[in-house]
């Protein structure tokens, strides 16, 4: 009947160091996820604010490639009527010079384009930086509540499971005196 009391005690304690580290976890959960939505919109934030910044180098670009090919379709309509060596050295020539004007085009894009990319990046290592540190202090806040609760828990359960012990030691001193007296009687 002690033991079972005991045993008892043990499993009310365990179940009340359950109940206090269920809520330590379930808050480290929602601070993740508050953090990592909040990182989320920030990312957001950003890539939409690079999309308004590079949207009209976007559009320049895709109005000069525009130009591009109908001034070449424009001076293909005129050459229509010479033969088909004149068309091929034309279209070539407006090939090239196209090609030429593209590649302008995409190389003054890259050099508009490179500081915000840049911009980008900082920001979001910053952001992840800034996510990092607001757990840290929580964490160490979270070790320290389990590290207490473990405390309290051995505190607790310590003289139970001394008792425990003991009583079982008590009970199998019993058992052998009654199984040296059943053999005794047994010769």
């Amino acid at each position: 009947e002690r033991i079972r009391q005991s045993m008892d005690k043990a499993n009310l304690y365990a179940l009340e160091f359950s109940k206090t580290m269920n809520p330590l976890a379930q808050e480290l959960v929602d601070k993740l996820n508050s953090n990592a939505e909040m990182m989320r919109q920030q990312i957001v934030q950003n890539l939409q604010e690079v999309n308004s910044r590079l949207s009209p180098y976007t559009e320049q670009l895709h109005q000069k490639i525009r130009g591009g090919l109908q001034n070449l379709q424009e001076s293909l309509r005129e050459q229509v009527d010479l033969d088909a060596e004149t068309i091929r050295r034309e279209l070539s020539a407006g090939m090239e010079e196209l090609q030429e004007m593209v590649q302008l085009s995409m190389e003054a894009f890259q050099e508009n384009v490179a500081p915000y990319s840049e911009e980008v990046r900082l920001k979001v290592n910053q952001g992840f930086e800034q996510f990092r540190q607001g757990l840290v202090p929580f964490v160490a806040e979270l070790q320290v509540k389990i590290v207490q609760k473990a405390q309290e828990l051995r505190k607790n359960i310590v003289p139970y499971a001394e008792d425990l012990s003991g009583k079982l030691s008590e009970y199998d001193q019993q058992m052998r005196e009654k199984l040296n007296s059943v053999w005794e009687n047994t010769d």
